[in-house]
């Protein structure tokens, strides 16, 4: 089973030069080692997914354009939101692929 992310997981994209920690805004109430959980609607560029460094793509500053959250949970949300996984990856309208580096915690909290 896939683990579940949490607020300061670190984000990595294939085109971006580091890695950054996403911030969790989509709820208030649902944590894991006292970290919130991340759903797919944490996707928001700037706000959500900051920035990766220099995108090698545009060979700028990145400004991350995220599209939308894939491989989340199957079963598991909350609000009816998809929960983000360890296999959860996400694409840049820039071209990049977006994915989890860390999962923002320690323990084992599997998700379906």
């Amino acid at each position: 089973m896939a683990q579940k992310i949490t607020e300061s997981a670190l984000l990595q994209c294939d085109k971006g030069t580091t890695p950054a920690q996403l911030k969790v805004d989509s709820q208030r109430f649902f944590y894991v080692a006292g970290k919130l959980v991340a759903t797919a609607e944490d996707k928001q560029g700037m706000k959500n997914i900051p920035a990766f460094g220099m995108c090698t793509i545009t060979r700028k500053n990145c400004t991350p354009a995220p599209i939308a959250w894939q491989d989340t949970s199957r079963k598991d949300d909350i609000n009816d939101m998809k929960l983000l996984t360890e296999k959860s990856s996400c694409m840049c309208s820039q071209g990049g692929k977006i994915t989890i580096h860390q999962v923002g915690h320690e323990e084992t909290h599997s998700v379906e």
